[in-house]
């Protein structure tokens, strides 16, 4: 791989705006500005990151998440980015671009899930394997099946960039490859990925349905991936690693889930005799330097550490990448980049620690309502949606189940669509929809079709 060509400045079509001589953005930041606008963008502010359906105006959405993770993500492509052109291994006229395709990467990497998060993944997963079984659908391809049955919020995310932007047209937002190549963390399909191997985490799961296998294959070819990981792939991972492994500890310590004394356990149990040692004086120190009569002395004692830890896994992500970047270029480096790194203990012990909130009871009972919510709503709109006899009667069920669908997914869907296999459209049109869903907006749905509410 060459960095010529992986910051290619092309589209799948040509840009229908002239741009005004005082516009002096590059490419990739204009990438940036048809995405922040939009309603997927928006509806992030009403999805889980760790606290389904909370309250708080402090705990974290996907949308300040995603703000946070574009914000590092940015912040690691201008120091890679100034190695690199100091180096003389990229070009200086390329100067900006890096940071311009990670900032939009990280606003849009979670851009996919559906309501209730990784939950909401394994729902979706657990339909389909019923489903399947059934019997229905025999003349699906494996692929195609497994694209259901290894549903995943990433692979979603692409679909919406490449398709599902409210258009006129079969383009979407119509974004710079480069960009779209930034949030597929595994270039593999359905069968070929989804294997449980640390030495190659780019097969850990999958990057794009059936249905845009022609679309990955054109941005593969044009940017000379070779069925790799296009480099800054590594960078937006690295980011949203440091942005939720940290952040969310500063949730639960909010919420009262994690204390200071929980923190101190598994700062000390898991970072001694480690590199990363040194973060257990750093947490004391920080203690004894803050007034004890502050109102807020643990919250911000939590808040002074999290920008410790933030800053030196940034530090240490950056130089892992220019370390490994010529393995990375040729495509023999498949592995987690903080991982890599100096900061590794660091990672490990605060994903330990996370653990503390995803098994608390009020997330607990949050996911499980959510289960109900997805299952009940895929259930209802697949049947409809895959009855094609009662669908042609408008005044049946599965018609009005139907018409509730948005109206621009049922256009690309059902006009733009080139994909051949129609049962296969169908159901995606119903994964369209449920991941298009906040968390409120598919618990309301749920309520009103069960009867609890009628406005």
């Amino acid at each position: 791989m060459n960095w010529n060509q992986l910051l290619k400045e092309k589209r799948f079509r040509d840009s229908s705006v002239i741009k005004d001589i005082s516009d002096g953005r590059n490419v990739f930041e204009n990438d940036y500005s048809r995405i922040i606008l939009s309603a997927h963008v928006r509806r992030l502010q009403n999805k889980a990151q760790v606290f389904p359906l909370d309250k708080s105006d402090f705990t974290r959405t996907r949308l300040t998440h995603s703000l946070e993770v574009s914000s590092f993500a940015k912040n690691l492509g201008i120091g890679v980015e100034k190695e690199l052109i100091e180096s003389k291994k990229l070009d200086s006229t390329f100067k900006g671009s890096i940071p311009a395709i990670l900032q939009t990467a990280g606003l849009v990497h979670d851009i996919g899930n559906p309501p209730f998060g990784h939950f909401g993944e394994d729902t979706i997963q657990n339909y389909f394997s019923k489903y399947f079984k059934s019997g229905k659908c025999s003349e699906f391809t494996d692929e195609e099946k497994n694209d259901f049955l290894h549903f995943d919020g990433n692979v979603q995310g692409f679909r919406i960039l490449r398709k599902l932007g409210l258009s006129d047209d079969e383009y979407g937002y119509n974004l710079t490859f480069p960009t779209l190549a930034s949030i597929i963390k595994y270039p593999c399909s359905s069968v070929e990925g989804n294997k449980d191997d640390d030495s190659q985490i780019s097969r850990k799961k999958f990057g794009y349905f059936q249905s845009e296998k022609v679309d990955y294959e054109t941005i593969n070819s044009e940017l000379g991936l070779n069925g790799k990981r296009h480099p800054l792939v590594f960078l937006l991972e690295a980011a949203d690693d440091v942005a939720y492994s940290v952040c969310d500890i500063e949730d639960g310590f909010r919420k009262k889930i994690i204390s200071k004394e929980k923190l101190y356990d598994v700062i000390k149990t898991n970072l001694t005799n480690t590199e990363n040692s040194e973060f257990i004086d750093i947490l004391e120190n920080l203690d004894k330097s803050i007034d004890k009569n502050h109102p807020a002395r643990e919250e911000l004692l939590v808040q002074k550490f999290r920008i410790k830890v933030h800053s030196y896994m940034l530090i240490e992500a950056t130089k892992a990448f220019i370390d490994k970047h010529d393995n990375i270029m040729n495509g023999s480096f498949d592995k987690d980049l903080v991982l890599e790194s100096k900061a590794a203990a660091l990672r490990k012990t605060f994903k330990k620690l996370s653990i503390t909130n995803f098994q608390h009871r009020s997330v607990l009972k949050r996911e499980l309502v959510g289960e109900r919510v997805i299952s009940f709503l895929l259930e209802i709109l697949v049947d409809a949606t895959t009855n094609s006899q009662r669908l042609d009667n408008q005044k049946s069920k599965e018609a009005k189940l139907h018409a509730l669908i948005s109206p621009s997914y049922r256009f690309v869907n059902e006009i733009l669509e080139r994909y051949p296999n129609k049962e296969y459209n169908k159901l995606q049109l119903v994964t369209d929809y449920v991941c298009g869903m906040s968390d409120n907006f598919a618990i309301d749905l749920f309520r009103e079709l069960m009867g609890h509410r009628v406005d």
